[in-house]
């Protein structure tokens, strides 16, 4: 599957929720969680890591580091103001998708829909 296939389907399910006049718990997390792994996708291929990301998984300081965690270090090894700010936003939407996928004994609100929306917005407008 492409990125832009992805991000179409998430987004065609942005555009659902958009439309449902009584939003749920459900929604919320269903969106909560996608949004999440369509930008971390939506990352990996703008920094042009699709094809070389196997050189940032299993070697030197990335060993022992899960995926999500090898992208935060990439991107803070480079030293780079903007890719900071990229981090702090990644790290916001995932603790948002940990609370809608782990933390079923916590309710979703709008609030943690709107944050989640709001760093996918400003995650893909920074690299566009």
């Amino acid at each position: 599957m492409s990125i832009d296939s992805y991000l179409e389907g998430f987004e065609t399910l942005q555009t659902e929720i958009e439309k449902t006049k009584e939003k749920t718990d459900y929604l919320y997390r269903l969106y909560c969680s996608r949004s999440y792994y369509a930008i971390y996708h939506f990352i990996i291929e703008q920094l042009d890591l699709t094809d070389n990301y196997k050189e940032i998984t299993d070697q030197g300081e990335y060993r022992n580091m899960g995926v999500h965690k090898r992208l935060e270090v990439f991107l803070r090894n480079k030293n780079d103001r903007e890719l900071r700010r990229v981090i702090y936003r990644i790290k916001d939407m995932k603790a948002n998708r940990v609370k809608a996928d782990y933390r079923i004994d916590m309710e979703m609100t709008s609030s943690d829909y709107q944050q989640s929306n709001n760093q996918y917005q400003n995650l893909k407008n920074a690299f566009v």
